[in-house]
């Protein structure tokens, strides 16, 4: 891609994925895109930090619920408890294998 050109990604939201490496999202949880960059070349490879953690700068994509609530996910699964379910700290968890939340 140029500098001046739009990159366009396409992101397939499905519970499972015929591909080794494709990505899976469960109903009723919520996932980053997040920047970890920090605006410079030398930035370019972090894995933490940057705008993310600076500026706030991430997308959350809430799979399977409404897009306008505040409040956590509903949990439908009588057997789990919700502490198990999005950890002790209250917080939806992360599962795509190469994004980390910084909030």
């Amino acid at each position: 891609a140029k500098p001046d050109q739009d990159v366009k990604f396409t992101i397939k939201f499905q519970e499972f994925s015929p591909n080794l490496w494709g990505l899976e999202f469960q109903k009723n949880k919520d996932y980053y895109v997040i920047s970890t960059s920090n605006g410079s070349l030398e930035g370019l490879d972090n894995q933490e930090g940057g705008v993310c953690q600076t500026k706030t700068m991430k997308i959350l994509m809430k799979v399977g619920q409404d897009p306008n609530s505040a409040g956590l996910p509903r949990h439908t699964d009588p057997t789990r408890r919700p502490e198990q379910e999005a950890g002790t700290n209250g917080k939806s968890s992360t599962t795509s294998p190469f994004v980390k939340d910084h909030s």
